[in-house]
């Protein structure tokens, strides 16, 4: 079914998952920015045609979108549909907040991680990664289905990670007095001291790993420091931080494409290489305490499925390309 069949601006009244909701926005915005290609409305018609529930909700945002076009006139929803990168989400995503008003609750409100991480500077999808020149010349780069704001002013240098995980190496302020620079997270920051290290949020936690230099951590809600030096880790939430640990081998690894194994259980394996493919990988439980060892690429995800067959005693069976079973051979 073609986008120009679902333009029926009638709502229906029947909750939709807000997930999915999500997923239809990220496709209107995709549609706006004016680089999507014709693999991107292939991508787009098929996952139109998974259920009435996306066809639901794809017919809510183009609701949402003739409003648009009617509050704003031709004029400005032309020019917000040839905005680029974050300008795009962050100002047509904040038009569809203002005109949607009470319908806000079915997309969980504005103030959800989901909803802050759609409209976020920069964001990765499932197995994609990306790098940035950051206004004072260092680099950050985005692992896969990650997002950060990037607020530089007279004070401060910020990242704000909003999902995932990203990998900072930073530059000398040329501004003096030198700004600090800070990676904020839902539980605390990170404030760097010349270094290269990753910031993740996972399972409610950051965990922080530094590569060189230093970095001091402070949670949200407690007047606590950690300072974590070169090739040591450590992880805080709100309240409390973790004790220093050594940085595991491989741990930026994914920089390179690759991700490191040393006699992990392959049902851990299989749940970090989904992280970088789309769908779901389900491993049965008869192998999923077989060791695995090894270094494997993270871009070519079905190449490693498969390199798995031929060191361990099991079966991938593709059941659609995006449901791909693990059993015992």
């Amino acid at each position: 079914m073609a986008a120009s069949d679902m333009t029926n601006p009638v709502l229906k009244t029947a909750p939709i998952p807000s997930a999915i909701l999500q997923q239809a926005l990220e496709w209107q915005v995709s549609f706006w920015s004016g680089e999507s290609g014709a693999d991107e409305h292939q991508r787009f018609e098929r996952w139109l045609s998974t259920g009435p529930q996306q066809q639901d909700a794809w017919r809510q945002v183009q609701a949402m979108n003739t409003r648009l076009n009617e509050i704003a006139g031709p004029s400005t929803a032309g020019a917000l549909r040839i905005k680029r990168q974050q300008l795009v989400r962050r100002q047509t995503l904040k038009a569809l907040l203002f005109i949607s008003g009470s319908g806000l609750a079915l997309y969980g409100a504005r103030h959800t991680p989901q909803w802050q991480a759609l409209a976020a500077d920069y964001h990765t999808g499932r197995g994609e990664q990306r790098e940035i020149t950051l206004p004072d010349g260092g680099r950050l780069t985005l692992n896969t289905d990650s997002a950060v704001d990037i607020a530089y002013d007279s004070g401060m240098r910020r990242i704000r990670l909003q999902r995932g995980e990203i990998h900072v190496a930073t530059a000398a302020d040329q501004q003096l007095p030198a700004r600090p620079f800070v990676v904020e997270t839902r539980q605390g920051r990170a404030r760097a001291i010349g270094t290269r290290f990753t910031v993740k949020e996972e399972d409610g936690r950051s965990i922080v790993a530094v590569s060189q230099g230093l970095v001091e951590l402070r949670p949200q809600d407690v007047d606590a420091i950690l300072l974590v030096n070169a090739g040591e880790r450590a992880s805080f939430d709100r309240s409390s931080l973790s004790p220093l640990q050594k940085t595991p081998q491989g741990g930026e690894e994914w920089l390179r494409g690759l991700m490191m194994a040393e006699r992990m259980p392959l049902r851990e394996f299989l749940a970090n290489l989904g992280r970088y493919r789309s769908g779901i990988i389900r491993c049965d439980d008869s192998v999923g305490e077989l060791a695995i060892s090894g270094v494997f690429s993270i871009r070519d995800t079905d190449q490693t499925l498969t390199a798995l067959t031929q060191i361990l005693p099991i079966r991938i069976t593709y059941v659609t390309r995006y449901w791909v079973s693990v059993s015992a051979r």
